[in-house]
């Protein structure tokens, strides 16, 4: 059977330390000290390990050396709706088809770093309403009771909602659980319709405490001036005929709203006539 075994931390197993006279006081696992007593924990870094055995015959194991990398560091996740990046516990207002990302990070800390295991997410439910969470199941939604684990960006309906949000590292080391409460505001209903082989009339629903809107390129630059509140279209003119163009339009009020991008193309020739029947983000024509 085992009589013993010695260990030594961040000690390396020479000579003199291997034939160190033995002092029950000292700190164990050091060379006045390898007995074994039992488990320990160790600082965060990174430590050497020696361990051997022997047994009642005063037969002894050969040494082992390995490294142990301990990490008490927590993972930190943070949260960006739209374009911007929100803390623990802030509102963020975005526009419906906007993306929602959040993004885990395990720091190295003393030179350690275990790495992410996984970012639980739920949406508008907490973890006491969900009581005991079992295996997450990824036949449901993401942020749900089912599977409160986050998969990559996703959207949210139009209204208010709240994300919870936390990460956890390969070793166990769990961050506190946080939050942010999310507005999304109703898309913007923008689209086009060719009136002639030179141009485009960009339609759109006026949108809630919008002061003056604008109508831009997908590529960058205004293609209107700023419109007043009421206004509902812009012609778009002095275009190539039978050509693409791409656009959107953003409503300023209290902060700055766009509208997804829409496209038209030109007529190739003038239509004997044009009907706009349906409006809508697909509205529809009758040319004859």
């Amino acid at each position: 059977g085992v009589a013993t075994t010695y260990y030594l931390i961040d000690n390396a197993p020479t000579q003199s330390c291997l034939t160190a006279p033995y002092n029950p006081y000292a700190a164990s696992g050091t060379c006045e000290n390898p007995v074994y007593k039992g488990p320990f924990a160790l600082s965060e870094g990174v430590h050497s390990l020696y361990y051997m055995s022997v047994d009642w015959l005063n037969n002894y194991e050969t040494g082992i050396s390995t490294m142990i990398y301990a990490d008490g560091t927590k993972p930190i996740t943070s949260l960006k709706a739209g374009n911007t990046a929100y803390a623990d516990g802030e509102t963020a207002y975005i526009n419906e088809g906007d993306s929602i990302t959040v993004t885990a990070v395990d720091p190295v800390s003393n030179g350690v770093a275990s790495g992410v295991k996984f970012t639980g997410l739920l949406i508008d439910r907490t973890l006491e309403s969900c009581g005991a969470i079992g295996e997450p199941n990824p036949a449901y939604p993401a942020g749900t009771c089912e599977n409160p684990i986050y998969g990559g960006p996703f959207t949210l309906s139009a209204g208010t909602h709240t994300v919870y949000y936390m990460s956890q590292d390969n070793v166990g080391n769990e961050e506190e659980m946080k939050s942010a409460n999310i507005a999304v505001e109703p898309m913007i209903l923008f689209n086009g319709i060719a009136r002639l082989p030179t141009s485009i009339q960009w339609n759109w629903t006026l949108k809630t405490g919008a002061t003056a809107y604008q109508v831009f390129s997908s590529s960058g630059g205004a293609i209107s001036p700023i419109l007043t509140e009421n206004t509902t279209y812009y012609i778009q003119a002095e275009l190539m005929p039978n050509a693409r163009y791409s656009n959107f339009l953003k409503a300023y009020g209290d902060r700055v709203y766009e509208s997804g991008i829409s496209e038209a193309v030109t007529f190739a020739n003038t239509p004997e006539a044009i009907e706009v029947f349906d409006f809508g983000q697909n509205a529809s024509l009758v040319i004859g």
